[in-house]
């Protein structure tokens, strides 16, 4: 995508002079989907990150898609999880502790407010953000929580990342109205999220 928005770029400005050298035999780079089941399946990028759903034009990923006819899909419900503890019951919500964990997290807010007003950011970790706020990891549930909310979407252990950064994620805070709160989009377009890049493609000619 990167590329070839360069090549529409320079086209718009005159330079037609253009090879753009792409590393398989395909246009899309990492977007990439399959057919499972008779289903279309994302095996790279599946989403677009950041989208305000009171106001998704926001977001120029999404105006790109919208450009090329509109991408299928949906805004997924974080909380419709179904939990387990090890022996496969469902735990209670006291035991469950998601709670815990979120209003750790709303609390770090404040946290980065001071420290970004006194510059004091840089080295402070989303652990101490999280344990200065009540949140340890006492249990394999607790460890499963903060798996999911943290390592997961952030591919490393809040030990590992910027407390600042973490929680002021531009990703989720350039392409939003105020008071609003920014989500995923995940795409199940059957066309595949790379039919983008493949209409793109086809205006640099």
């Amino acid at each position: 995508m990167a590329g070839i928005s360069a090549a529409q770029r320079l086209q718009e400005h005159g330079i037609n002079n253009i090879i753009i050298l792409e590393g398989s035999n395909r246009v899309g780079g990492r977007m990439k989907s399959t057919q499972i089941g008779g289903v279309t399946v994302s095996l790279g990028p599946g989403w677009i990150q950041g989208i305000d759903p009171a106001d998704p034009d926001l977001h120029p990923l999404w105006e790109l898609a919208q450009k090329y006819g509109g991408l299928r899909g949906f805004y997924p419900d974080y909380n419709s999880l179904t939990n387990y503890d090890t022996q496969s019951n469902q735990p209670n919500e006291s035991l469950f502790r998601w709670n815990d964990y979120v209003n750790a997290l709303k609390s770090s807010y404040d946290l980065v407010t001071r420290l970004e007003k006194s510059g004091e950011c840089d080295g402070v970790t989303l652990r101490y953000g999280l344990n200065v706020n009540g949140w340890t990891t006492e249990t394999p549930i607790d460890k499963w929580i903060e798996w999911y909310k943290s390592d997961y979407s952030q591919g490393t252990t809040p030990d590992n990342v910027a407390l600042c950064l973490s929680l002021l994620d531009p990703t989720y805070t350039n392409f939003t109205s105020p008071g609003s709160e920014a989500t995923d989009f995940y795409v199940t377009d059957p066309n595949g999220y790379e039919k983008i890049i493949q209409c793109m493609a086809d205006e640099v000619k």
